[in-house]
């Protein structure tokens, strides 16, 4: 099914009709509403910018300041370790001690 020949898009009749009922200025005022709906999404999408690198800029402090808390228990638990290991040491060396003198008794 194809349109007669005096068809017109319904976007531009209605613009048309729009224009004749209401006067060109209201085009100039449309358009001044778009544009401030554009400034209003520029200014969001400006302050969303700036929160994201806010977050980032903490998330980065919060991974550095992990990483040193991380080294400095990885330090104290090298320190925990040598007295650890020295006690364990001595103890076997007790153990064995105590094992030879067993066998005299």
């Amino acid at each position: 099914m194809s349109n007669p020949p005096w068809f017109f898009p319904s976007w531009l009749v209605a613009g048309l009709l729009f224009t004749l009922a209401l006067g060109s200025g209201v085009w100039i005022a449309v358009a001044v509403r778009r544009l401030r709906s554009l400034n209003q999404l520029a200014e969001e999408r400006h302050t969303l910018v700036m929160q994201v690198q806010k977050l980032q800029a903490s998330l980065e402090e919060e991974t550095q300041r992990r990483l040193a808390q991380g080294q400095l228990l990885i330090s104290f638990s090298h320190d925990l370790r040598q007295p650890l290991q020295a006690i364990a040491a001595h103890r076997s060396m007790l153990s064995e001690r105590l094992e030879g003198h067993q066998g005299f008794g």
